[in-house]
């Protein structure tokens, strides 16, 4: 099977889309596992339960424009220290990844290089139950 292009993945606060990004990585899942060997575990193998699911930092990488009103909403988002309630990640053929506990802007970096374009990372830390596209 061909790959999907990521061409048109959008990532939105509410219904507006974040301008300029030119790359989103991360806001995955992992889980957590406990290890529940003992001493009479069957043939001395390992053996393990399941506890916290994690959800991963997302990163925007973006064409900088301190002008943009959706480059300011995400300082102005992490500075006011809560968690966005809506704000989600919508890939080219309309699934979408949603964060039913929110999401907290934990950083935002910024690049001048001397020879290069405006740029700035933001990261957003989901918190609560992450939806996966169905």
């Amino acid at each position: 099977m061909a790959g999907i292009a990521a061409y048109g993945t959008q990532f939105l606060k509410g219904a507006v889309p974040v301008t300029n990004i030119s790359s989103i990585s991360g806001g995955g899942l992992s889980l957590d596992l406990e290890d529940t060997t003992a001493h009479d575990s069957t043939d001395a193998f390992e053996e393990s339960v399941a506890t916290i699911l994690r959800s991963s930092e997302i990163r925007l990488d973006l064409n900088y424009d301190p002008s943009d009103a959706t480059h300011k909403e995400l300082i102005a988002d992490m500075i006011a220290k809560l968690p966005i309630m809506d704000y989600t990640v919508k890939l080219p053929a309309g699934e979408v990844w949603t964060y039913t506990g929110g999401a907290y802007v934990t950083g935002f970096d910024q690049a001048s290089p001397h020879a290069g374009k405006l740029t700035s990372t933001a990261t957003i830390k989901p918190t609560g139950v992450v939806t996966p596209p169905a």
